[in-house]
């Protein structure tokens, strides 16, 4: 497998080594991301911090507390959030460093690597059962549209669209469930209870808005290679995020329940899986586990385009200083 770190970078970083580097970050959840990111290249004095307290808290009060007063010993580490969409010229900020995506959570849904962990936490070819490359495919052309009004608002301060984070988890949610026919023809059953709930949505807003020119947005989406097979990476990413992991969770389950009732029909292998509904206990937290930490296939491999762009970010910095 491909991987994009330079080795050759270990030189360049022996003096830099002797400064310590401190990382602000918006949120404890952010840790293992970013320090994955700048551990590869082993200095010996980084230090990650995420907690202010107070009023200090979030990204708005973390940028204007500290942009001012970055250099090579204090970074911060940010989501784009939509900002990055609008063009915001704070993240041409030297020191830097930002999601491209919306969110961290964003990257951890890198749908060639859902596919890997479940093969691996489960032990089987996840196309048995859901195939997340097309799922997450689709799933960003039912929500296409829906960005783009997000994006319009956004740029044109419009009142008329105000989504919450609660309003999407509304819109893309997935219910714990053990019906397998749910995850037919690659979960389209989930997929059309959202594409009729976004479709809704889409026709409210087009009722409420005359005459709108999406040029503008039609010019960012381009410029940022935004299609209708990768817009997951730039809506808001917690909604997302914590639907799939719902939906990781009912694969699993259905595969323990399944695996074991098989085995229960074999006498002799009754008594060595005896512990086999165990399963059942521990999947949310592996999955939880093993899904935190996802975006490190994309490390490894080099497989997620914008995260790529992250890691070049830091080997230029790296290189620089």
């Amino acid at each position: 497998m491909k991987n994009s770190w330079d080795n050759s970078l270990s030189e360049n970083l022996q003096g830099f080594e002797q400064n310590a580097i401190t990382i602000l970050l918006e949120d404890e959840t952010d840790f293992s991301f970013w320090n994955s990111i700048f551990a590869k290249y082993k200095p010996k004095n980084i230090k990650l911090v995420t907690d202010y307290g107070g009023k200090n808290r979030g990204k708005q009060n973390l940028i204007k507390t500290n942009l001012h007063s970055l250099n090579k010993n204090l970074v911060l580490c940010i989501d784009s959030d939509y900002d990055y969409l609008q063009d915001n010229s704070m993240f041409a900020k030297s020191f830097l460093f930002h999601t491209y995506t919306y969110a961290v959570e964003n990257h951890k849904l890198c749908p060639t690597n859902l596919n890997n962990l479940c093969a691996e936490f489960l032990g089987f070819e996840v196309s048995q059962y859901l195939d997340f490359e097309v799922f997450i495919a689709q799933f960003s052309e039912v929500t296409y549209d829906l960005l783009r009004y997000h994006v319009y608002f956004l740029l044109t301060n419009n009142t008329n669209f105000q989504i919450t984070e609660a309003k999407l988890n509304e819109y893309f949610s997935i219910p714990e469930t053990e019906n397998e026919t749910y995850l037919h023809d690659n979960g389209k059953h989930y997929l059309v209870e959202i594409a009729k709930k976004i479709k809704k949505v889409v026709k409210i807003l087009d009722n409420k808005s005359q005459n709108i020119d999406f040029q503008e947005v039609n010019i960012i989406f381009e410029k940022h290679q935004i299609t209708k097979n990768n817009c997951y990476l730039f809506l808001m990413g917690h909604p997302i995020y914590d639907n799939i992991e719902i939906l990781l969770k009912n694969i699993a389950k259905i595969y323990a329940r399944k695996h074991h009732d098989k085995t229960l029909q074999n006498k002799q292998l009754k008594e060595h899986y005896s512990t086999m509904t165990g399963i059942y206990k521990d999947i949310e937290v592996k999955i939880k586990d093993k899904l935190v930490d996802n975006h490190l296939r994309c490390l490894i491999y080099s497989n997620c385009l914008l995260f790529d762009k992250i890691e070049n970010d830091v080997k230029l910095f790296f290189e620089k200083f």
